[in-house]
Protein backbone atom coordinates (compact mmCIF):
# COMPACT_ATOMS: atom_id res chain seq x y z
CA UNK A 1 0.00 0.00 0.00
CA UNK A 2 1.15 3.35 -0.78
CA UNK A 3 0.38 7.12 -0.40
CA UNK A 4 0.30 9.45 -2.96
CA UNK A 5 3.16 11.67 -2.76
CA UNK A 6 4.85 9.85 -0.17
CA UNK A 7 8.11 7.67 0.35
CA UNK A 8 8.80 5.53 3.65
CA UNK A 9 12.15 5.30 4.55
CA UNK A 10 13.90 3.04 6.81
CA UNK A 11 17.50 3.93 7.48
CA UNK A 12 19.81 1.26 8.29
CA UNK A 13 23.51 0.72 8.73
CA UNK A 14 25.93 -2.11 8.40
CA UNK A 15 26.82 -2.41 12.48
CA UNK A 16 22.68 -2.49 13.54
CA UNK A 17 21.21 -3.89 10.09
CA UNK A 18 20.87 -7.10 12.29
CA UNK A 19 17.76 -4.93 13.89
CA UNK A 20 16.23 -5.02 10.42
CA UNK A 21 14.67 -8.54 10.94
CA UNK A 22 12.38 -7.17 14.02
CA UNK A 23 11.48 -3.93 12.49
CA UNK A 24 10.48 -5.56 9.51
CA UNK A 25 8.20 -8.64 10.81
CA UNK A 26 6.63 -5.59 13.74
CA UNK A 27 6.22 -3.25 10.57
CA UNK A 28 3.94 -5.56 8.25
CA UNK A 29 2.03 -6.79 11.65
CA UNK A 30 0.90 -3.40 12.36
CA UNK A 31 1.20 -1.27 9.32
CA UNK A 32 0.02 -2.19 5.44
CA UNK A 33 2.45 0.41 3.96
CA UNK A 34 5.60 -0.30 1.95
CA UNK A 35 8.77 0.65 3.65
CA UNK A 36 11.58 0.81 1.90
CA UNK A 37 15.06 0.12 3.35
CA UNK A 38 18.06 2.37 2.64
CA UNK A 39 21.68 1.16 3.94
CA UNK A 40 25.02 -0.07 2.78
CA UNK A 41 25.43 -3.80 1.91
CA UNK A 42 21.78 -5.08 0.85
CA UNK A 43 20.12 -7.92 3.14
CA UNK A 44 17.10 -9.88 1.64
CA UNK A 45 14.22 -9.72 3.71
CA UNK A 46 10.90 -10.48 1.74
CA UNK A 47 8.38 -7.50 1.17
CA UNK A 48 11.25 -5.35 1.49
CA UNK A 49 13.56 -3.53 -1.13
CA UNK A 50 16.76 -2.84 -0.58
CA UNK A 51 18.54 0.31 -1.36
CA UNK A 52 21.98 0.17 -1.59
CA UNK A 53 23.89 3.72 -1.25
CA UNK A 54 27.05 3.20 -1.35
CA UNK A 55 29.87 1.33 0.73
CA UNK A 56 29.67 1.24 4.67
CA UNK A 57 32.88 2.62 4.83
CA UNK A 58 32.65 5.88 3.03
CA UNK A 59 30.08 6.76 5.56
CA UNK A 60 31.73 7.07 8.90
CA UNK A 61 29.19 8.32 11.71
CA UNK A 62 30.64 11.76 11.41
CA UNK A 63 29.55 11.34 7.70
CA UNK A 64 25.99 10.13 9.03
CA UNK A 65 24.47 13.39 7.14
CA UNK A 66 26.00 12.27 3.99
CA UNK A 67 24.42 9.26 3.72
CA UNK A 68 21.10 11.01 4.46
CA UNK A 69 21.83 13.23 1.31
CA UNK A 70 22.26 10.20 -0.48
CA UNK A 71 19.25 8.92 -0.08
CA UNK A 72 17.29 11.93 -0.37
CA UNK A 73 18.49 12.53 -3.59
CA UNK A 74 17.03 9.19 -4.81
CA UNK A 75 13.44 9.54 -3.60
CA UNK A 76 11.39 10.99 -6.20
CA UNK A 77 7.95 11.96 -3.95
CA UNK A 78 7.90 15.40 -2.80
CA UNK A 79 7.63 14.07 0.76
CA UNK A 80 8.98 11.09 3.02
CA UNK A 81 8.45 9.28 6.56
CA UNK A 82 11.83 8.74 7.88
CA UNK A 83 12.14 5.50 10.58
CA UNK A 84 15.55 4.00 12.06
CA UNK A 85 15.70 0.30 11.96
CA UNK A 86 15.49 0.28 15.61
CA UNK A 87 11.87 1.98 15.65
CA UNK A 88 9.67 -1.09 16.31
CA UNK A 89 5.91 -0.78 16.19
CA UNK A 90 3.87 -1.79 18.64
CA UNK A 91 0.84 -1.13 18.07
CA UNK A 92 -1.12 -0.38 14.72
CA UNK A 93 -0.12 2.70 12.82
CA UNK A 94 -3.29 5.04 11.75
CA UNK A 95 -2.16 5.06 8.35
CA UNK A 96 -5.43 7.61 7.68
CA UNK A 97 -3.75 10.05 9.53
CA UNK A 98 -0.38 9.85 7.83
CA UNK A 99 -2.24 10.43 4.84
CA UNK A 100 -3.85 14.05 6.33
CA UNK A 101 -0.44 14.72 7.29
CA UNK A 102 0.57 14.68 3.71
CA UNK A 103 -2.51 16.59 2.41
CA UNK A 104 -1.71 19.10 5.14
CA UNK A 105 1.79 19.55 3.88
CA UNK A 106 0.36 19.62 0.27
CA UNK A 107 -2.00 22.38 1.42
CA UNK A 108 0.93 24.21 3.32
CA UNK A 109 4.16 25.05 1.91
CA UNK A 110 6.09 26.45 4.93
CA UNK A 111 5.39 22.85 6.76
CA UNK A 112 8.99 21.13 6.78
CA UNK A 113 7.90 18.58 9.36
CA UNK A 114 5.07 16.85 10.50
CA UNK A 115 5.82 14.51 13.86
CA UNK A 116 3.88 11.08 13.60
CA UNK A 117 4.96 10.24 16.82
CA UNK A 118 4.87 11.65 20.40
CA UNK A 119 7.78 13.90 20.13
CA UNK A 120 6.05 17.43 19.48
CA UNK A 121 3.30 16.19 21.55
CA UNK A 122 5.11 16.21 24.50
CA UNK A 123 6.82 19.48 23.95
CA UNK A 124 5.62 21.70 26.35
CA UNK A 125 5.40 24.38 23.94
CA UNK A 126 2.66 22.70 21.58
CA UNK A 127 -0.29 24.75 20.60
CA UNK A 128 -3.40 23.02 19.18
CA UNK A 129 -3.19 24.60 15.48
CA UNK A 130 -6.61 22.86 13.85
CA UNK A 131 -8.81 19.99 13.86
CA UNK A 132 -8.53 18.02 10.86
CA UNK A 133 -10.50 14.61 9.72
CA UNK A 134 -10.45 13.53 13.71
CA UNK A 135 -7.11 15.10 13.82
CA UNK A 136 -5.91 17.38 16.72
CA UNK A 137 -3.33 19.01 14.85
CA UNK A 138 -0.68 21.15 16.97
CA UNK A 139 2.12 22.83 16.41
CA UNK A 140 5.82 24.00 18.11
CA UNK A 141 6.63 27.53 17.60
CA UNK A 142 9.93 28.31 15.58
CA UNK A 143 12.99 28.01 17.56
CA UNK A 144 11.34 25.13 20.31
CA UNK A 145 13.89 22.20 20.93
CA UNK A 146 13.57 19.16 19.10
CA UNK A 147 12.23 21.04 16.54
CA UNK A 148 14.87 19.13 13.79
CA UNK A 149 14.53 15.14 15.01
CA UNK A 150 14.74 12.17 13.49
CA UNK A 151 12.19 10.62 15.24
CA UNK A 152 9.76 9.24 13.04
CA UNK A 153 8.15 12.15 11.14
CA UNK A 154 6.77 12.89 7.63
CA UNK A 155 9.33 15.74 6.20
CA UNK A 156 9.39 17.79 3.45
CA UNK A 157 12.00 16.29 0.86
CA UNK A 158 13.25 19.42 -0.18
CA UNK A 159 13.30 21.78 2.64
CA UNK A 160 15.20 18.94 4.58
CA UNK A 161 17.81 18.95 1.76
CA UNK A 162 18.52 22.16 2.31
CA UNK A 163 18.49 21.82 6.61
CA UNK A 164 21.27 19.46 6.56
CA UNK A 165 24.58 19.31 5.14
CA UNK A 166 28.02 17.44 4.97
CA UNK A 167 29.46 16.37 7.62
CA UNK A 168 27.67 15.40 10.45
CA UNK A 169 26.94 12.83 12.82
CA UNK A 170 23.10 12.07 13.27
CA UNK A 171 23.50 14.13 16.72
CA UNK A 172 25.58 16.68 15.53
CA UNK A 173 22.72 17.31 12.60
CA UNK A 174 19.97 17.33 14.63
CA UNK A 175 21.13 19.94 17.20
CA UNK A 176 22.57 21.93 14.20
CA UNK A 177 19.53 21.14 12.28
CA UNK A 178 17.28 23.24 14.50
CA UNK A 179 19.00 26.19 14.25
CA UNK A 180 19.15 26.21 10.60
CA UNK A 181 14.96 25.23 10.76
CA UNK A 182 14.85 28.53 12.62
CA UNK A 183 16.56 30.67 10.78
CA UNK A 184 14.37 29.27 7.73
CA UNK A 185 11.14 29.93 9.82
CA UNK A 186 9.70 26.54 8.61
CA UNK A 187 6.38 25.01 10.72
CA UNK A 188 6.64 22.35 12.60
CA UNK A 189 3.09 20.47 13.41
CA UNK A 190 2.69 16.87 15.02
CA UNK A 191 -0.92 15.50 15.98
CA UNK A 192 -2.12 14.29 19.80
CA UNK A 193 -3.71 11.01 17.99
CA UNK A 194 -0.16 9.79 17.97
CA UNK A 195 -0.38 8.33 14.55
CA UNK A 196 2.50 5.66 15.14
CA UNK A 197 3.72 3.97 18.19
CA UNK A 198 7.30 2.54 18.82
CA UNK A 199 9.61 1.43 20.78
CA UNK A 200 12.96 2.47 20.20
CA UNK A 201 14.99 -0.96 20.84
CA UNK A 202 18.69 0.58 21.04
CA UNK A 203 19.66 2.47 24.05
CA UNK A 204 23.05 3.90 24.51
CA UNK A 205 24.63 1.57 22.02
CA UNK A 206 22.79 -1.53 23.63
CA UNK A 207 19.80 -3.87 22.77
CA UNK A 208 16.98 -2.90 25.35
CA UNK A 209 13.80 -4.24 25.77
CA UNK A 210 12.57 -2.32 28.30
CA UNK A 211 11.29 0.70 27.09
CA UNK A 212 12.19 2.31 30.81
CA UNK A 213 14.16 4.99 29.17
CA UNK A 214 11.81 6.44 27.10
CA UNK A 215 8.92 9.39 27.55
CA UNK A 216 6.38 7.61 27.56
CA UNK A 217 8.48 4.42 28.45
CA UNK A 218 6.96 1.89 26.60
CA UNK A 219 8.01 -1.98 24.98
CA UNK A 220 6.47 -4.24 22.78
CA UNK A 221 3.63 -6.74 23.74
CA UNK A 222 5.03 -10.02 25.61
CA UNK A 223 3.25 -11.58 22.84
CA UNK A 224 5.62 -9.71 20.18
CA UNK A 225 8.52 -10.31 22.19
CA UNK A 226 7.44 -14.17 22.28
CA UNK A 227 7.02 -13.87 18.23
CA UNK A 228 10.45 -11.92 16.93
CA UNK A 229 12.05 -14.85 19.83
CA UNK A 230 10.35 -18.05 17.96
CA UNK A 231 11.23 -16.20 14.33
CA UNK A 232 15.05 -15.72 15.13
CA UNK A 233 14.62 -11.66 15.23
CA UNK A 234 16.17 -11.19 18.15
CA UNK A 235 19.54 -12.21 17.55
CA UNK A 236 22.33 -9.05 18.64
CA UNK A 237 24.89 -10.18 15.04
Amino acid sequence: MKIPNLTVITLTSDHHNWLLKGFCRQWQKYCPLDAGIYGFTAVDIPGFEFHSIGRFEDYPVQKWSDGLIETLNRIKTEFALILLEDYWLIRPVNVNAIATAVQIMEEEPDIARFDVATDRVNCHQARDYGFINGLDIISTPIGAEYNFSYQASIWSVEKLKKLIVPGESPWESELRGNLRLASRGYKVLGTRQVPMWYAIVMNKGQFDKTGTWMFPARTLYSDDWKDLEENDCLKTT
